[in-house]
């Protein structure tokens, strides 16, 4: 009969943490909006976010007024957001996903911890590019 000596019982147990870790999940939440900045056109808000998008490595799916929606796509996990905005601010919400353990059940929904990573890393984007905005005064007309 084999033998189980403590360093394989504390072997197993580290990774079997490692496995339940990277599959934990959270509460899905809405983030609050980024301010946009008042001296910002909504067709520069629209192309502020697709350049954002792009960065980040997200495809462009569809654009109506006052919405962007992109997917992320990495490994086996794909993610499907609108970004939606208006003169104030712009708010990314959930709108699909495969992979990232989505699940909803008496009116609360969770989700992988890869999705806040993933958002917050287009956020911050976000913010970089709308500081870049040139100010629509410095434009001249020809």
């Amino acid at each position: 009969m084999p033998v189980i000596n403590a360093r394989s019982v504390r072997a197993l147990l580290l990774c079997l943490l490692f496995v339940l870790a990277g599959c934990s999940t959270s509460p899905l939440k809405t983030l609050k909006p980024l301010p946009v900045p008042a001296d910002v056109s909504s067709a520069q808000v629209a192309s502020t976010i697709k350049q954002a998008l792009s960065d980040r490595h997200y495809q462009v799916l569809e654009e109506t007024p006052g919405h962007v929606k992109g997917r992320y796509t990495k490994e086996s996990s794909s993610l499907t957001i609108d970004v939606a905005y208006n003169a104030s601010g712009i708010v990314i919400n959930y709108v699909d996903s495969q992979g990232l353990d989505y699940e909803q059940s008496d009116g609360s929904a969770r989700i992988n911890k890869h999705y806040y990573r993933w958002i917050k890393l287009l956020r911050k984007t976000l913010r970089k590019e709308l500081r870049q905005v040139p100010d629509a005064s410095d434009e001249t007309e020809e």
